[in-house]
């Protein structure tokens, strides 16, 4: 039984208003709670729970714990955030601590304030996600070792899709794990009975009926069943487990979830819990995501955080622990069995042993090598002394940049130029090339060989005219267009220069005939 102690004033705490739950847009502000009466007065007598958000919690009741919130009010407890450093002065006050997948780790006076408030008498609930500590960067697995429990760094991951509703692979539907069957079945049958009674009273007031009603069986009744008469008939008791790690356990502590064997690593504790000898109470749980407000209302994770929570609230005295589970459900969970990372051997092959041709020495020892690779450096100094007499600088070989061949020349880009049309030839006579470089005595010598016959007289003297340039007679007309100098013309204009050669003093006109 938790002793009674002196009550102190509380932490700054967040909060919105008494027994409603914060708005979704609204920013927390940190209220003392002394500072309205009115509501200390309301509350008072209530069990309060807190989230703590100080490690920047990723399970927050003005963010992802909506529901959860407004749950736990509706079962009259009180909900409130802190955002202060854990400390003794304020948590004596607290009914359950809430330590939803803290991000950041935690000091070493906030673990001792934590072991205190525990051993005292005090209940906390621990809540991770998959990857476990490891990724989130706390050290919370440093306060559940102590007493037996420990988040694994893994992830439980399901085999086959079990319902349409849960596609992903790491949002896992577990049929076979609830290991408190019992007490869940128990809590189902009382809140269904419940309902069942003021579903009654209501429609006999309505009746005008004085007379105090019975409760009634769903499952007799004509109308619609319950849905837990419905999912319990095959004693079954299914919850979604998303996105969470596995919880190792070892004796005081003990497991109340399983991961059954649909789900891997399979029969591997999910949850564990443990009862300290002064009244206080610790749960682990490997999902934080349980609670939230996408799967809270999920399948029974509902009733199983109204049972989580009654067990932390339940009177200590008479010594009845809901959450422990048979000795059959002990056997039926499976240690953790550590694989070998098949990635990281790949990389580091081993040779295999090999026979060996002649017998084998008795002594063992004598089979070990100690120098296989030796290096020789007693030479060493006299090399670096050789460094200062040549007056070389002694440094370290510097990095030659490896040129690799390579087997094929270097891509380049597919692109064709257009075909274009080739220009036409030019459009020139064919004419002889010699013949128009020759000098004029080439010429003539070559024109002289041509004509042999006498007939070729005149041709010969009008071709040798147009080669040498004779120049015309005075007074001789020239030419019209496809006419031609006679040879007779072309031979007086000849002799008629060579007279003028002979005679330069005298001016001669010859008759034209």
């Amino acid at each position: 039984m938790r002793t009674q102690r002196p009550r102190s004033p509380l932490p700054r705490f967040s909060t919105s208003a008494a027994g409603t739950a914060p708005e979704p847009n609204s920013s927390r502000q940190s209220v003392p709670l002394k500072s309205n009466r009115v509501v200390e007065e309301a509350l008072r007598g209530r069990p309060l729970i807190v989230f703590d958000v100080s490690k920047k919690e990723a399970g927050d009741p003005t963010k992802n714990y909506k529901r959860l919130s407004g749950a736990l009010k509706e079962q009259g407890l009180q909900c409130r955030t802190n955002e202060e450093a854990l400390n003794l002065s304020w948590l004596q006050d607290v009914s359950v601590l809430v330590l939803a997948h803290p991000t950041q780790p935690f000091t070493a006076e906030e673990l001792e304030a934590l072991k205190v408030y525990f051993e005292s008498g005090g209940s906390v609930l621990v809540l991770l996600g998959e990857g476990g500590e490891s990724r989130t960067g706390t050290n919370i697995n440093y306060f559940l070792e102590e007493y037996g429990m420990t988040v694994c760094a893994d992830a439980v991951v399901r085999m086959s899709v079990a319902s349409p509703a849960y596609l992903h692979p790491k949002e896992v539907l577990i049929n076979d794990g609830m290991l408190c069957k019992n007490a869940l079945q128990k809590l189902i049958d009382e809140q269904s009975t419940t309902q069942s009674r003021t579903e009654q009273t209501e429609k006999n007031a309505r009746l005008g009926s004085l007379s105090e009603s019975t409760p009634r069986n769903p499952a007799c009744d004509g109308g619609s069943k319950d849905i837990a008469d419905l999912i319990f008939n095959n004693n079954t008791h299914p919850f979604v487990f998303p996105y969470g790690a596995s919880v190792s356990v070892q004796k005081p502590a003990y497991a109340f979830l399983s991961s059954g064997i649909t789900a891997h690593p399979s029969r591997r504790p999910l949850g564990a819990a443990y009862t300290h000898s002064a009244g206080g109470r610790l749960a682990a749980l490997g999902s934080y995501r349980m609670f939230d407000d996408d799967f809270l209302e999920k399948e029974h994770n509902l009733h199983l955080q109204k049972l989580l929570f009654q067990w932390f609230l339940e009177a200590r005295e008479n010594g009845d622990d809901q959450l422990r589970l048979s000795t059959a459900d002990e056997a039926a969970l499976e240690p953790s069995r550590p694989v070998p990372d098949t990635a990281t051997l790949a990389e580091r092959p081993l040779p295999c042993f090999q026979e060996s041709d002649g017998d084998l020495p008795s002594d063992f020892r004598e089979l070990f090598h100690g120098k296989p690779f030796h290096m020789d450096l007693t030479h060493l100094p006299e090399v670096k002394q050789i460094y200062k007499q040549l007056g070389v600088k002694y440094e370290p070989l510097s990095v030659v940049p490896p040129k690799f061949l390579s087997p094929l020349p270097p891509l380049r880009p597919a692109v064709y130029p257009p075909l274009m049309k080739d220009l036409p030839a030019l459009p020139l006579e064919l004419f002889d090339l010699d013949a128009e470089v020759e000098s004029p005595r080439t010429r003539l010598v070559r024109l002289a060989n041509q004509c042999t016959d006498d007939a070729d007289l005149g041709t010969h003297i009008q071709r040798a005219a147009e080669i040498v340039s004779i120049p015309l007679l005075p007074g001789e007309q020239e030419p019209g267009e496809g006419e031609e100098r006679s040879s007779k013309n072309i031979l007086c204009s000849l002799i008629y220069q060579i007279c003028q050669l002979k005679l330069p003093q005298r001016e001669t006109t010859l008759p034209s005939n």
